[in-house]
C-alpha cells in the first residue's frame, strides 16, 4: 500500500459540442455487412442529440439539482431504426494541427523545452480553449508520415501565447530562434511531460515532436467508451411473457392468443391441422404467426365471458 499518496477520480462536466466525438457502426447480425451502411464507422454530426443532463431530487444543498458529470444516453430513431448490432464509440474530441517548431526553447529560460503551435491553425479550438493554461492536462498524440497514430503521447503541462525572437549566439551549433511569452503573440508555446532527461542517462532527452509533424490535441476529461447495442424484436421480458403468460385457445377459430400482464394482446397464432388425404388422420399441426392480422375481438375479457 502506498503511504502519503492521495488521488481521486471525479465526474467531469463536458461540453457536448467541443469535448466529445461519437462514431457508430451497424451490422444486420454478428456476421456479415449491411450493403447500404458499409463496413466503416460513421461520425455523428450533432452529438447533442445523444445526451441529456441528469438531475436529482434536491434537498437542502445550496446548489442546483444538476448531477454534474452524469448524462443519460439517447438513441436517435433516425439511426437506430433497424434490427441488428450497433457499435457506438464515445471518445474525447481530437483537434488536429501541425507543430510549428519543436523542440523549442524560451529565451528567458533556455532549459525549458516545448513545442510551438500556430494559434490560427489549431484545428477548430474554441476561443475559451485557446487562452493561457486552458490546454493544461490535455494529451498530445503524434502521427507518422502516413497519417497513422503512434502509440506514445505526451501531456501538456502549460500553454501560453508567445512570439519568436532572434538570439545572438556564441556558437554556430546553438539554435538562433527562441520564444518570448507575451499575451499579444499569435503562437502558443506548450510545455510537455515528460520532456526532461532521466537521472539514469542525462544526455538523452525524450522525444516531444519535430517541426512540421502532424499531432492531435485531446482533452482528458473522460476515457473512451465502446458500447455494443443490439436492436431486436423481442426482449427477455417479452419472451418470458410469451412462454409463461396467460393464453387463450379459441377452438372454433383455431386462434392461440397470448396476453401481457395487463391482459392486452401480446401475440396471436393461428393453429392449422393438416390431415392425410386418404386416411383423414392428422399428420401435422402448424402454427402461423398472425402479427399483421390480429383478431382484436379475442380480448381477455371476451374470453372470460365465454
Amino acid at each position: 500500500m502506498a503511504v502519503g499518496i492521495t488521488g481521486t477520480n471525479r465526474l467531469a462536466n463536458i461540453d457536448i459540442y467541443t469535448d466529445i466525438d461519437i462514431f457508430y457502426h451497424y451490422r444486420p447480425g454478428r456476421n456479415g455487412t449491411d450493403a447500404t451502411f458499409g463496413d466503416d464507422f460513421k461520425k455523428v454530426g450533432t452529438p447533442s442529440e445523444w445526451f441529456n443532463k441528469s438531475t436529482y431530487e434536491i434537498g437542502d444543498e445550496p446548489v442546483n439539482n444538476e448531477l454534474s458529470g452524469v448524462y443519460t444516453l439517447n438513441l436517435p430513431m433516425k439511426i437506430f431504426n433497424k434490427k441488428g448490432v450497433y457499435t457506438v464509440l464515445l471518445t474525447p474530441k481530437r483537434y488536429y494541427c501541425i507543430i510549428e517548431d519543436a523542440p523549442a526553447v524560451l529565451s528567458a529560460l533556455p532549459d525549458v523545452r516545448g513545442i510551438v503551435l500556430k494559434g490560427s491553425e489549431m484545428g477548430g479550438l474554441s476561443a475559451a480553449q485557446r487562452v493561457n493554461m486552458a490546454l493544461s492536462g490535455w494529451r498530445v498524440e503524434y502521427y507518422n508520415n502516413s497519417g497513422q497514430q503512434q502509440d506514445y503521447f505526451k501531456t501538456i503541462t502549460s500553454n501560453n501565447r508567445c512570439e519568436a525572437v532572434m538570439d545572438n549566439l556564441s556558437t554556430t551549433t546553438m539554435k538562433s530562434l527562441s520564444y518570448r511569452l507575451t499575451d499579444n503573440g499569435n503562437l502558443i508555446f506548450c510545455t510537455l511531460s515528460p520532456s526532461s532527461a532521466s537521472q539514469v542517462k542525462a544526455s538523452v532527452l525524450p522525444y516531444i515532436g519535430s517541426t512540421g509533424e502532424q499531432i492531435a490535441l485531446v482533452n482528458t476529461k473522460f476515457n473512451s467508451q465502446l458500447i455494443e447495442i443490439e436492436m431486436v424484436d423481442t426482449d427477455l421480458s417479452m419472451l418470458a411473457t410469451m412462454l409463461g403468460g396467460d393464453q387463450a385457445l379459441n377452438l372454433d377459430k383455431g386462434l392461440m392468443t397470448t396476453y401481457n400482464p395487463d391482459h392486452t394482446i401480446l401475440s396471436q397464432t393461428e393453429i392449422v391441422q393438416v390431415k392425410d388425404a386418404y386416411t383423414n388422420k392428422p399428420t401435422y399441426t402448424l402454427r402461423k404467426n398472425r402479427e399483421d392480422i390480429i383478431d382484436k375481438s379475442e380480448t381477455w375479457n371476451n374470453t372470460m365471458v365465454h
